[in-house]
């Protein structure tokens, strides 16, 4: 081989080979991905369903995109009906729920995000709760 060269070969789902050339030498290292182990654990967690952080993303994106803000309502349900010490999306929820001009509905989510906060002493959450509900009340 007169001119240095680089190839990848042998490629297969789960690696391949890079060999290296450069007069009469070459050197061969094989490159290993684990992508069937990846795959596997991706199916098993796609197959038993979305998770709450699922149900909270999808929630999010449609409020803040401003679409079809009764998904969003129903995605955010189920996150905080997952994971009920999750003060940040019973936030999320008390949002949508204001969106959709559910206003008794948004303070008790907004009541029960602040309770969360305080009990994590997240001073953010605790004073834009309070906030909320001073604004939902009037």
């Amino acid at each position: 081989m007169e001119s240095f060269t680089i190839l990848i070969d042998d490629l297969s789902n789960d690696g391949a080979s890079l060999n290296i050339m450069w007069e009469n030498t070459m050197v061969s290292s094989k490159i290993w991905v684990p992508t069937t182990e990846k795959t596997v654990a991706s199916i098993k967690k796609t197959m038993a369903g979305p998770s709450a952080n699922d149900y909270f993303s999808a929630a999010q994106f449609y409020h803040q995109e401003g679409t079809d803000l009764n998904s969003a309502l129903e995605y955010a349900k189920k996150a905080v009906q997952l994971r009920p010490e999750a003060y940040w999306m019973w936030r999320g929820l008390s949002l949508i729920q204001a969106d959709l001009n559910m206003k008794k509905e948004a303070i008790k989510s907004a009541e029960t995000s602040l309770e969360g906060a305080e009990k994590a002493g997240n001073q953010d959450y605790i004073k834009m709760n309070k906030e909320s509900i001073a604004q939902w009340s009037k």
